[in-house]
C-alpha cells in the first residue's frame, strides 16, 4: 500500500473517532446543566421544637429570600387541623421591608385536605412562581373557618424559637394584614421546592473546560481534514 493512502487511512479513522467524541461530550455537557440548573429543595427551615397556634381571622406569614433566583411549586410545611377548618389559604407575595407589610401577590391557593395530626405536608401549586434573587418574600398563611368562642377550631404550625433562619421571621395579624405583630426570633417550619434558574454567566463558567476542548476538537477536526486534502 503507498504510503499516502496509508497515512490517509489513519487519518479518515482519526477523523471518524473525533467526529464521536463532540457527541459525547455534548451528552455530558446536557446530563450536567440538567443536574446543575434543576434543583429540589430550595431552602428551608426544617428544625421545629415548638409550635404555634392560628385561629381562623389570624393571618400569619413567614418572610424569605433566596440567594438565587428560581420557580417554586411546591410548600412543606409542619402542620395539624383541629375541629372545623373549611380550608387553608397559602399565598407568595413580596414583602415591603419599609412599611412591614405585604406587597404584590405572586400566587395563592385554598387547600381543604389538612392532617388532623401533626405531620410535614406538602402543598403543590397549580403554577410555578418565579422568585428573583437577594429579594424579599412572604409565605402567607391564613386558616379559613369560624372562630368559635370555645377556641376550638385552628390551625397548629410547627415552628422554632431560636431564630434558626438567618433570611427572615415570623409575623401574625389579626386585623386582616394591616398591621403586623413581629417575633424576630421565630421561624416557622417551612421548605421550599421548585427549580434554579441558572445564571448563564455561571453556566460558562462552571462549564468552561468543556467548552475549551470542544473548541479544540474542532479545530483538530478541521486540521485532519486539511490534511486528507493534501
Amino acid at each position: 500500500m503507498p504510503f499516502k493512502a496509508f497515512q490517509r487511512g489513519k487519518i479518515r479513522m482519526a477523523k471518524g473517532s473525533l467526529k464521536l467524541l463532540p457527541i459525547a461530550v455534548f451528552l455530558l455537557l446536557c446530563s450536567c446543566l440538567s443536574v446543575y440548573a434543576i434543583g429540589t429543595k430550595l431552602i428551608g427551615q426544617e428544625t421545629s421544637p415548638a409550635s404555634t397556634v392560628v385561629y381562623p381571622g389570624v393571618w400569619v406569614v413567614q418572610t424569605f429570600k433566596l440567594n438565587s433566583s428560581a420557580y417554586v411549586n411546591t410548600v412543606e410545611l409542619y402542620l395539624m387541623k383541629n375541629g372545623t377548618i373549611d380550608s387553608l389559604f397559602i399565598g407568595i407575595y413580596e414583602w415591603n421591608t419599609t412599611t412591614v407589610n405585604l406587597g404584590k401577590k405572586l400566587h395563592s391557593q385554598n387547600y381543604t385536605t389538612l392532617p388532623t395530626s401533626y405531620a410535614i405536608t406538602q402543598f403543590d401549586f397549580s403554577k410555578s412562581v418565579q422568585l428573583m434573587k437577594n429579594k424579599q418574600y412572604a409565605l402567607l398563611i391564613i386558616p379559613n373557618g369560624i372562630h368559635d368562642q370555645n377556641n376550638f377550631n385552628f390551625v397548629g404550625l410547627k415552628m422554632n424559637t431560636s431564630n434558626p433562619y438567618p433570611d427572615g421571621q415570623r409575623y401574625a395579624s389579626s386585623n386582616n394584614g394591616q398591621t403586623w405583630n413581629s417575633y424576630d426570633t421565630q421561624d416557622l417550619y417551612f421548605v421550599l421546592y421548585g427549580s434554579w434558574i441558572t445564571d448563564p454567566v455561571d453556566v460558562i463558567v462552571q462549564f468552561l473546560p468543556i467548552i475549551v476542548l470542544l473548541m479544540c476538537l474542532g479545530m483538530a477536526l478541521a486540521y485532519l481534514n486539511k490534511l486528507s486534502k493534501g
